[in-house]
């Protein structure tokens, strides 16, 4: 409550947690979800980011950018995030810099990497 509705954190955050959390079950099959993400993820970078309507590449492209940080720097890191936002009173994508020193064009870059080949 303290950082207001934030729906595209909030769903790509869940969405992330979704695809991390597959990985662990034994009904699914290994990276299959992430996979899926990936493939829409990957369309939704070919156009400008829009408001989020809640479409599947929605969810992707805010999922990507949680992906894209634990990639680099691990869960922990994405915990590193969080506790300078509650600290600071600061938003998500503020609290990204601050934290990791990550510009938003550092970001969109990385979140691109991930989605090469799909």
């Amino acid at each position: 409550n303290e950082f207001g509705l934030d729906r595209p954190r909030a769903e790509g955050f869940a969405s992330w947690f979704e695809q991390y959390s597959a990985d662990f079950s034994r009904a699914i099959p290994k990276e299959s979800v992430r996979k899926y993400y990936r493939k829409l993820a990957a369309e939704a970078l070919k156009t400008l980011p829009a408001p989020f309507d809640g479409t599947p590449y929605d969810y992707a492209r805010a999922a990507l950018k949680f992906d894209a940080i634990v990639s680099k720097r691990g869960v922990i890191g994405l915990m590193d995030i969080y506790s300078v936002m509650k600290r600071d009173h600061i938003l998500f994508d503020q609290a990204v810099e601050k934290s990791l020193k990550w510009s938003q064009k550092f970001l969109d870059r990385e979140m691109a990497e991930l989605v090469v080949g799909y």
